[in-house]
């Protein structure tokens, strides 16, 4: 049923213009894609129908169908490109729009209890339960119906996150939120929304009003790398998933990570680039001199 008198609730200040945060139905058709970069929010995609394939960073070329969930953590770069036609339900949030509960989900989750010592983490999907399929049909019911409150969208969170704590075990929830778990997920957090900034460590440790050595130690104990390293990595997969996208030129990299020019560019994938990265790159040069 439609709201009878929507001019009250355009006035309302809680009133959702824009779903940047909240949930929202997506429905593309085949051929559809969606190219995103350092997406600002963590995504919750449940698959109502249909199927599509889905990459973010280096996790390229994952399909999913009818009754998955997928998690994609903020900051990531992410494309996806619908297979058939489909229908997702698309739930975005920051941290600071977490619940109690999911917060605890998230906090509470160490590695070292339960002997879950290690998660091989490979970005697959958790496949609905008969609960969260009925919450994914009420959500499609409001937003077919046009509420746009952006009280009700963070009560439906709350309730989301309570109902996934009962659906899924501590290890399938470890394996499927794996990207954003950790000891202090402020500090992730915090990390996440800057890394693509490429700054030095002193840079990096200034923003979070911290010293560059207690910075450094502090990364090193939450992402197990070095700051060089990880963001070495991050950078390498990101390029890759660029690189897998058809309509993506060897200049559009270029410009994008800020390469000094092409020759750069190339020296930087003879080192650091797989041979499949390395005959996507032959493939773009000899369009580019066609």
């Amino acid at each position: 049923m439609k709201i009878e008198t929507p001019f009250l609730h355009n006035e309302c200040p809680y009133y959702i213009s824009e779903y940047y945060i909240g949930f929202r139905m997506v429905t593309p058709k085949r051929g559809d894609y969606y190219i995103g970069q350092k997406y600002a929010y963590n995504t919750l995609v449940f698959m109502l129908d249909g199927e599509v394939e889905f990459s973010y960073n280096e996790y390229i070329g994952k399909k999913f169908k009818k009754g998955d969930m997928v998690f994609i953590p903020h900051a990531s770069h992410i494309y996806w490109e619908a297979i058939t036609n489909a229908n997702m339900l698309i739930h975005t949030y920051d941290l600071s729009a977490e619940s109690y509960c999911s917060n605890c989900v998230l906090t509470r989750m160490k590695f070292k209890v339960d002997g879950l010592n290690k998660i091989d983490y490979s970005f697959q999907p958790l496949k609905m339960t008969p609960e969260i399929i009925q919450f994914a049909e009420s959500i499609n019911t409001y937003i077919s119906s046009d509420y746009r409150c952006m009280h009700l969208h963070e009560l439906k969170q709350k309730e989301l996150f309570i109902i996934m704590q009962y659906a899924y075990s501590r290890k399938q929830m470890m394996e499927f939120f794996y990207p954003i778990i950790g000891e202090d997920i402020p500090f992730r957090t915090k990390v996440m929304q800057i890394a693509h900034e490429q700054l030095t460590v002193e840079e990096y440790a200034k923003r979070l009003n911290m010293s560059a050595r207690n910075f450094a130690r502090k990364f090193n104990d939450e992402f197990g790398d070095t700051v060089y390293q990880w963001l070495l990595k991050r950078k390498i997969a990101q390029i890759k998933l660029k690189l897998s996208i058809s309509n993506v030129s060897v200049a559009d990299v270029v410009q994008e990570f800020k390469f000094a020019d092409t020759s750069h560019f190339y020296r930087f994938c003879r080192e650091h680039l797989d041979n499949t990265s390395k005959e996507r790159i032959s493939i773009l040069k000899s369009k580019s001199t066609d």
